[in-house]
């Protein structure tokens, strides 16, 4: 979708919004709501495959790098990278949410075993790509975060980028009451 499509926010009348990288607009109730994620196409599908890519190449680095983490083939490596890319979408915010209190207690150190432990998920859903024991799920999990990190894969980013607008003007001077200064009664003590 080019970029000179709007994105209309939840504070702004229609006439004041200015143009956002976003998808189409969505409506709720016949009032601007939230820019949608449709209408991505040919380009939202190949930032899939690159980060496909970008983490069986991660996935590769771990085997070849960590002992203990062993994929028999190049068909088990890709399916091991998708199977994990899946568990990343749609269980780890999961365990993220369940595990919230050890996470602030461990100042985010938990979610290194969260890694592990979708780490030999993995290994145990896809029969050829082994992983021995949670210490080498964990060396994978570091080496897999650092190889997508050094290749610019992130798991957040933000696709709605919302203009600035001028500051509010300052409301007008309310009116005296009374003469104005220098008419008034003069008094002399």
């Amino acid at each position: 979708m080019p970029a000179h499509q709007v994105a209309r926010t939840y504070d702004r009348p229609a006439h004041i919004c200015q143009p956002a990288r976003a998808g189409r607009v969505g409506r709720v109730g016949g009032a601007h709501a939230f820019p949608l994620a449709i209408g991505r196409g040919r380009r939202h599908n190949g930032r899939m495959l690159w980060r496909w890519m970008v983490l069986t190449l991660a996935v590769w680095v771990a085997a070849a790098v960590v002992p203990g983490i062993e994929c028999a083939s190049w068909q088990d490596l890709l399916i091991a990278a998708l199977v994990l890319g899946v568990l990343n979408v749609f269980v780890k915010p999961v365990l993220r949410l369940v595990s919230l209190p050890v996470i602030l207690l461990t100042l985010g150190l938990f979610l290194l075993a969260i890694n592990a432990l979708l780490l030999l998920f993995t290994a145990w859903i896809v029969k050829g790509f082994h992983v021995a024991s949670f210490w080498s799920a964990l060396g994978g999990s570091l080496v897999i975060s650092l190889v997508s990190l050094l290749l610019g894969v992130s798991g957040r980013r933000s696709r709605v980028a919302y203009a600035r607008y001028p500051p509010p003007r300052p409301p007008p001077p309310e009116p005296q009451q009374g003469p104005p200064p220098g008419k008034g009664p003069i008094i002399d003590v």
